[in-house]
């Protein structure tokens, strides 16, 4: 994975999966029934289901680990050991700004309009 310290682009929060979605991607069964779900946490060996999952709210917290957060993105970064834009670059939801002229840009192409063509007209 490659890393990139400046993470430009807008995140599409409706391209992401929703995180029970996203589990059944990377293998975590949750299980139970209501607003909160189990699961075995990935994060750490154990046989125990220590991970919990609110599926309206999108929250998780593991009762061994250090690991809890809310949304998809947080988790897959806390997965991938990467950064937001990371995360959401892994899971096709990074949309890339348009690249900003800088001053010198902006006046260079100003004087460049100025000068005429080829044809002799502007």
């Amino acid at each position: 994975m490659t890393r990139h310290v400046n993470g430009a682009g807008r995140i599409r929060h409706d391209l992401m999966p929703t995180l029970d979605a996203y589990f059944d991607l990377i293998g975590v069964h949750l299980s139970g029934r209501g607003p909160w779900r189990v699961a075995r946490c990935p994060f750490h060996v154990g046989r125990g289901r220590t991970l919990h999952v609110h599926v309206a709210t999108q929250m998780f917290r593991c009762e061994v680990c250090p690991m809890k957060g809310t949304g998809v993105l947080r988790f897959h970064a806390a997965w991938i050991n990467g950064s937001i834009h990371d995360a959401a670059r892994d899971l096709g939801a990074l949309e890339a700004e348009p690249r900003r002229l800088s001053r010198c840009e902006v006046a260079r192409s100003t004087t460049d309009s100025d000068e005429p063509t080829a044809g002799g007209t502007r």
